[in-house]
């Protein structure tokens, strides 16, 4: 029994075991944090994520073979995906692409006037000539009072009900016409 006590006892090894194990567990913990708030592991979602049809969206009514053509519209996309998104749903800009990407990319206001446009419009398009983002931005900021996107509050959540309208209106300035809801211009 002197070879137990000149070697240690397997027990008194186990807590350097532990703590060993331990080290890897938070080292791998750590890792995976980083990894985590770097986005590296958000690239993977952006393709997963499927759009949240709106409350008062009515069905599509396009043919399934025009549905399957069109991509799902993630909720976080790049500028140049958004604004290829913005393409299929016929929502195109008076700036031209390059100024519309720059402020897609830079502008948090845009990428969410964006995405709640996309939302809006759901897997169908705007007909005709469709709208301008920037008109519906106009539109939008308009009818809450304030002179530019600018002048809105850092925290602003779209209200979807003035959105609507600014789509709406955005399209009778594109198009020359006198539409009064979403679904009569939509296809």
């Amino acid at each position: 029994m002197d070879t137990d006590t000149e070697k240690g006892s397997w027990w008194k090894t186990l807590p350097g075991v532990l703590s060993g194990v331990a080290a890897v567990i938070a080292a791998l913990g750590g890792l995976i944090a980083v990894l985590s708030q770097s986005g590296f592991f958000d690239q993977k979602k952006v393709a997963a994520v499927a759009p949240v049809p709106s409350e008062a969206q009515a069905p599509p009514s396009a043919p399934a073979a025009a549905e399957a053509k069109r991509m799902d519209r993630p909720s976080e996309a790049s500028a140049e995906q958004q604004l290829h998104l913005l393409a299929q749903a016929n929502i195109r800009n008076s700036v031209g692409d390059a100024t519309m990407r720059k402020w897609l990319a830079d502008s948090n206001w845009y990428r969410q006037l964006a995405r709640e446009s996309l939302a809006l419009v759901g897997n169908r398009r705007l007909i005709r000539d469709g709208a301008d983002l920037d008109k519906v931005s106009f539109y939008y900021v308009e009818s809450l009072g304030f002179k530019s996107e600018n002048d809105l509050p850092a925290d602003h959540a779209i209200n979807r009900g003035k959105l609507t309208q600014a789509v709406v209106d955005a399209y009778n300035d594109s198009n020359g016409v006198s539409a009064r809801s979403l679904q009569e211009i939509l296809e």
